[in-house]
């Protein structure tokens, strides 16, 4: 089995030989996104979308809810 500095060797060697470089116009890279995203299943794009939420608000496995409470009722 391959250690972690080979895999990333191995991705790196990959990547050399399969890139073609170029730049996308942003028309194109609309497009490319959303072919990519009609691929996908329903499922996996939820489970992408609920893994970019995570990263961007901070959430983590021992706390998947907001921070506090959305309302309530309070003594005045």
């Amino acid at each position: 089995m391959l250690d972690e500095a080979q895999l990333k060797a191995e991705r790196a060697r990959v990547r050399r030989d399969t890139w073609d470089g170029g730049a996308l116009s942003l028309q194109e890279m609309e497009s490319f996104d959303e072919s990519w995203w009609l691929r996908l299943s329903p499922i996996e794009r939820i489970g992408l979308v609920w893994e970019l939420s995570s990263e961007g608000y901070g959430f983590n496995e021992s706390s998947p809810r907001l921070r506090g409470s959305a309302g309530g009722i309070r003594p005045l």
